[in-house]
């Protein structure tokens, strides 16, 4: 089967100021896969970011297209668990980067991720 990236949206972003800053900067994501038609696969990133003068949560979808329709196994598959979010993450990554300069902040970049380790914390 091929499969490739066809497009990606932010789906809801929000940034505030804090009022009393930190001294640590904590990230948390959590991964979701759907599927939005017969031959789309839809990962969705949800996202927080704090950082010692903001925090920054949002959701960031990535949308892979297939040549045909996929089954409910393959949904459940190394690709679906551990392959397509690792292909989408570093956007994710690059996105929160720029959009934390361009805010005016430092740059934030996100520790990389070992989605194979995390696919097995999950099983």
């Amino acid at each position: 089967m091929t499969i490739h990236l066809q497009e990606w949206k932010i789906v809801e972003l929000n940034y505030h100021l804090k009022a009393n800053k930190s001294d640590k900067t904590k990230y948390d994501f959590h991964v979701f896969t759907r599927k939005s038609a017969e031959d789309q696969l839809v990962i969705s990133f949800e996202f927080v970011l704090e950082d010692a003068d903001f925090i920054l949560h949002g959701q960031k979808e990535f949308y892979f297209k297939t040549e045909g329709a996929f089954t409910d196994d393959w949904l459940n598959s190394d690709f679906v668990r551990i392959n397509a979010p690792a292909i989408a993450y570093p956007y994710l990554r690059s996105f929160i980067s720029q959009y934390t300069l361009l805010s005016g902040q430092e740059a934030v970049v996100l520790p990389a991720v070992n989605f194979v380790a995390l696919a097995e914390e999950q099983q």
